[in-house]
Order: C-alpha cells, then sequence, then structure tokens
C-alpha cells in the first residue's frame, strides 16, 4: 500500500489503557498528525487504521492509505498482506517519500 506506515510507541507498554490518560491524548493526537501528512503526501481517499499487537506486544498503529483504483479497497487491508512483500521499498524510494512528507510538516 502506497503510504503504508507503522507508528510505534517510543515507550514499552502492550495496550493504550497502560498509558496515562495525557499520554494517550498526546499519542492520538501524534497518530492524527501522521494521518494528516500522509494523506496530503498520497491523496488517498480513506485512511484505514489498525492496532493488534498480536504478533508484536507492543502498542503500535498501522496507517494504510487506500485508493479509489484499489481492486481491493473494500476489504481489510491485511487480507493481503503476504503481497506486501512483492513490492519493496527501497532506500531510495524511502528517503524520497520523507523528502515528500517533510515538505508537508513545514507548509
Amino acid at each position: 500500500f502506497k503510504g503504508y506506515c507503522v507508528l510505534v510507541l517510543r515507550d514499552h507498554v502492550i495496550e493504550p489503557t497502560d498509558l496515562d490518560p495525557k499520554d494517550q491524548v498526546q499519542f492520538i493526537q501524534e497518530l492524527s498528525t501522521a494521518s494528516s501528512l500522509l494523506q496530503k503526501t498520497f491523496s488517498p481517499y480513506k485512511m484505514n487504521y489498525a492496532c493488534y499487537g498480536n504478533v508484536v506486544p507492543h502498542m503500535h498503529w498501522h496507517l494504510i492509505p487506500r485508493y479509489e483504483h484499489d481492486v481491493s479497497r473494500l476489504q481489510p487491508p491485511f487480507c493481503l498482506s503476504e503481497e506486501f512483500k512483492n513490492f519493496p521499498v527501497t532506500p531510495e524510494d524511502a528517503r524520497r517519500i520523507a523528502r515528500e512528507i517533510r515538505q508537508h510538516i513545514s507548509a
């Protein structure tokens, strides 16, 4: 998924309820900021959010931009997770994407 991002909490907690209320608010604000930057950079029609922790028991959120032209746009994104490996991101791609996102931070 173009623009797929994982937002990982620095401190080790497993559940959002493990955070004190102030940190819960801060994390949601950071999640919203990341989502906004992805929306400005990639222009999806919808942003999907997922927080499971079944495989990695550390609080992290997946942000998955969805696009109108995506034939699987009505399916949960992780139904296609086996296909992720078919679309590797090169270091050069990652640097280019980071530059694009940074342009929206200062805008």
